[in-house]
């Protein structure tokens, strides 16, 4: 049964030439929003690590875990990552005005007031 749902948006800076994603996770069951990354950097499946990061240090995904195929198949959806221009970007995924922002490790993570 899928736990989470995890999506990203990726785009290039081409006065620079880097590369940022943004990585949101949504709790299946109750559909609430857990998590927004905001903009990071890297490029590939950066996203599915930013994800993955956040799951294990939060204590959602056990750490050896973390390269179990088969359960993470099982248990989060990774949706299609999206390639857009920065201001195509949905506020959710750049702007958390109206979520209360908790800093993990790096991280931020996102509550509902």
């Amino acid at each position: 049964m899928v736990k989470y749902i995890v999506e990203g948006y990726k785009w290039f800076d081409k006065v620079n030439g880097n590369t940022y994603h943004s990585t949101c996770i949504t709790d299946a069951k109750t559909n609430k929003l857990l998590f927004c990354s905001g903009i990071a950097y890297g490029y590939g499946d950066s996203w599915k690590d930013t994800a993955m990061n956040w799951l294990i240090e939060t204590k959602r995904w056990k750490k050896k875990d973390r390269f179990n195929y088969s359960k993470i198949r099982k248990e989060i959806y990774f949706g299609n990552l999206s390639t857009v221009k920065k201001r195509d970007l949905p506020k959710r995924f750049v702007s958390d005005n109206h979520l209360k922002v908790v800093k993990v490790s790096g991280y931020r993570s996102i509550r509902g007031r």
